[in-house]
């Protein structure tokens, strides 16, 4: 039971400090802010996280748990499916997690706000949306016009506007996906193998 309590009181402290670091950014995040937004003492939150840094390091931990298996999926070799359609549905569900889950999106502030941190939610996935790009390009599945490099930075960008614009839900889901599918229809060209 105790073991239990006390693990609901460190998801509770991880959940606060997402929120609070995305809204508000790591710099200006206190610890006492964490502590009265998760409805508990700073001696609580201290006792299962040592400094801020502790704490954010688990906000990133959990959220790459949260998208755990979505790069290694999309790296999954599949005959029924080409570099290019894995890589439109690894970016659909990045975006789903950075809509559902405040700790991905606390990730993803965390990560502009501590550059030089080891730990990083996107460092999860960018390797496969790069392997993937550069996949596709080999079998000949990129318009001529673009370059793995290029659809590399589009989909880090496009997935950290939503998490800045997915703040507090700002952004509806059926928008944020319906402006990937956009963005993924120019991607692949008229002659694309179809929705991601």
């Amino acid at each position: 039971m105790t073991q239990d309590r006390a693990a609901r009181t460190r998801a509770a402290l991880i959940r606060a400090a997402a929120v609070e670091f995305d809204r508000y950014g790591y710099a200006t995040t206190s610890m006492n802010r964490i502590a009265k937004s998760a409805g508990l003492s700073t001696g609580a939150l201290t006792f299962h996280f040592a400094s801020k840094d502790d704490l954010a390091n688990a906000v990133v931990d959990q959220a790459c748990r949260l998208s755990d298996g979505a790069p290694e999926r999309a790296l999954r070799p599949d005959p029924e499916r080409s570099p290019l359609v894995r890589l439109g549905a690894l970016v659909t569900e990045l975006l789903r997690c950075v809509h559902e889950h405040a700790e991905v999106r606390g990730s993803v502030r965390l990560e502009l706000d501590r550059p030089d941190a080891q730990a990083t939610w996107s460092g999860r996935w960018f390797e496969a949306v790069r392997e993937l790009a550069a996949q596709a390009q080999g079998r000949g599945g990129l318009p001529g016009h673009l370059r793995p490099e290029q659809i590399e930075m589009l989909v880090t960008l496009f997935v950290f506007g939503a998490g800045h614009r997915s703040r507090d839900r700002e952004v509806p889901w059926d928008e944020c996906s319906g402006l990937w599918t956009t963005v993924w229809e120019g991607i692949q060209g008229p002659d694309g193998p179809g929705a991601p």
